[in-house]
């Protein structure tokens, strides 16, 4: 019988961990393809076209981004931007938490 609550208690933090890294794993990635936007491709275009590229990526990786949690700003090929959401994560099943994440870009565009 101890042997199953202990196997119970590993599979709950297996399941755990899991859903906490793939959430970190899909965030860094979408993090990344936001510094190649806008070191690559946002040189010099405006804040509201960056707003709506970084909006687009969020959706492709399924990740709650509001237009007011997007800040960005700009001084001639430099930009700063900083991305802040919350996500649910299943921390065990039927339990969700509310995780906050942020993502600072800093980066030179090109022309």
């Amino acid at each position: 019988m101890k042997l199953l609550i202990k196997l119970a208690l590993v599979g709950l933090i297996v399941n755990g961990a899991y859903h906490v890294g793939a959430a970190y794993w899909t965030h860094y990635s979408f993090r990344d393809d936001v510094q190649d936007l806008v070191q690559y491709r946002a040189g010099n275009k405006d804040d509201t076209w960056v707003r709506e590229q970084i909006l687009g990526l969020a959706q492709q990786y399924e990740i709650p981004v509001e237009e007011k949690a997007i800040e960005i700003q700009s001084e001639r090929l430099h930009k700063l931007v900083t991305i802040s959401y919350v996500r649910k994560i299943d921390i065990f099943p039927g339990v969700k938490r509310d995780w906050p994440f942020t993502a600072n870009v800093d980066a030179l565009g090109l022309k």
